[in-house]
């Protein structure tokens, strides 16, 4: 897992978040998860950990909106691994496990 900080965006259109990211100094930029009702969430833009309050100001000063309650420093992995049915199930298991645990903050995993 390497390091990199996501920046959340409100819904706007890609060419404008895109384009003021990379000026910005951003790596990459994604559509974020759906919400639960299956609408467009917005965008996530990366960056180096170094350059996220860099890149977030810039975004703010560009007049896009920022939600800075859910944008963080987060774990990106560098080879996803994709499960299903069975072995799904079983992670999923052992990473509510995990985080049940009251000293346990948060937990990563390279499985989709």
């Amino acid at each position: 897992m390497l390091p990199a900080a996501a920046i959340l965006m409100d819904v706007l259109p890609l060419l404008q978040v895109f384009e003021a990211a990379t000026d910005a100094g951003a790596e990459d930029v994604e559509a974020a998860e759906p919400d639960e009702e299956g609408a467009s969430s917005g965008f996530k833009v990366f960056t180096q950990p170094t350059d996220f309050m860099q890149v977030y100001a810039a975004l703010e000063g560009a007049g896009l909106e920022v939600r800075g309650d859910e944008s963080a420093l987060v774990y990106v992995p560098q080879s996803p691994v994709e499960v299903d049915g069975e072995v799904a199930e079983q992670n999923e298991m052992l990473l509510d496990r995990l985080l049940a645990v009251d000293d346990v903050d948060a937990v990563y995993s390279s499985f989709v």
